[in-house]
């Protein structure tokens, strides 16, 4: 199928992004943003700065017809909200990929709009976005994949689109293991910089920051492989290798969210590990601990 019409759900920083340079090859026109009549009219009016330069996404609060494509970039917790409003908008053509954290997006999206998606992880990214200003060094990677590790037409279909934009994409073999693994990564990397309210440069060196994180990331590890989600050591050492090479003085999103006042993915990460965890016997203390600090933080917003 020719992707024809593309839709994005969240004007965050991937939103942002990706959907800058989808709308530069595919035109306006072609590539929307939904959001609601607020926020249409508030986001019209300013328009954003992406690396120093201005973007006037195409807003609209109402479509006339359907979407081929639709990206969701929005937090966790205004995820069945939008998704509700996009409902309209979608058929059973619509092929939707999620770029949330997390592990349970997909689920969430199946339950709402009635859709099976595309499993989707967005990597290897440092963009920062404060309040219409948006800044990376690192573009990073959009990992498409089946659930059943099929290669689908759709699969194919999205991974010309989204090249086509230049935005870099990969196809996983096995693409719940790779969700999994960016899940550890967040659980690590998110939260432990999230209670320092520190950039990336307190975890690329030797430091009890540094051990904390990759203790958190092996602690999900181990729950990941009791749950039939082989993950290895290995994997552990690749994030720390592109962890290493990120902006030092970039901040992860949850940061982001910690600085505005903003609520957290906490849930996401830390709740759905310390609940899965109890699930299959595996215990999650140091998941439990960064919970309640970060619920703590929340609280003094």
């Amino acid at each position: 199928m020719k992707i024809q019409k593309i839709t994005i759900l969240g004007a965050g920083a991937l939103g942002l992004m990706f959907g800058k340079k989808l709308s530069e090859f595919y035109g306006n026109d072609n590539v929307k943003f939904l959001a609601d009549d607020e926020r249409k009219k508030r986001y019209l009016k300013d328009g954003f700065m992406v690396n120093g330069k201005s973007f006037f996404p195409n807003f609209i609060s109402n479509l006339d017809d359907k979407v081929d494509f639709l990206i969701v970039a929005l937090k966790a917790n205004a995820l069945e909200d939008g998704l509700c409003l996009a409902k309209s908008f979608v058929s059973k053509k619509t092929i939707v990929i999620s770029l949330l954290n997390g592990v349970t997006s997909e689920e969430i999206i199946v339950k709402t709009l009635n859709l099976a998606p595309l499993f989707c992880v967005a990597q290897g990214m440092d963009a920062t976005k404060i309040k219409r200003e948006l800044s990376y060094t690192k573009e990073g990677a959009i990992v498409i994949g089946e659930k059943d590790k099929s290669i689908s037409n759709r699969l194919n279909d999205i991974k010309e689109c989204l090249q086509n934009a230049g935005i870099c994409v990969e196809i996983a073999g096995d693409i719940v293991l790779h969700q999994w693994s960016k899940f550890m990564l967040n659980c690590g990397v998110n939260q432990v910089l999230a209670i320092y309210k520190a950039p990336y440069e307190l975890i690329q060196k030797d430091s009890d920051e540094r051990k904390l994180m990759i203790e958190v990331m092996e602690e999900v590890r181990s729950l990941a492989v009791r749950m039939g989600i082989n993950l290895g050591k290995n994997d552990i050492k690749k994030w720390l290798d592109i962890i290493d090479s990120l902006n030092p003085k970039g901040y992860p999103s949850m940061v982001q969210d910690v600085l505005a006042k903003r609520k957290t993915e906490v849930e996401i990460f830390a709740k759905t590990a310390v609940e899965l965890g109890d699930k299959f016997g595996i215990k999650t203390p140091l998941n439990k601990m960064l919970y309640e600090k970060i619920v703590n933080l929340e609280k003094s917003f």
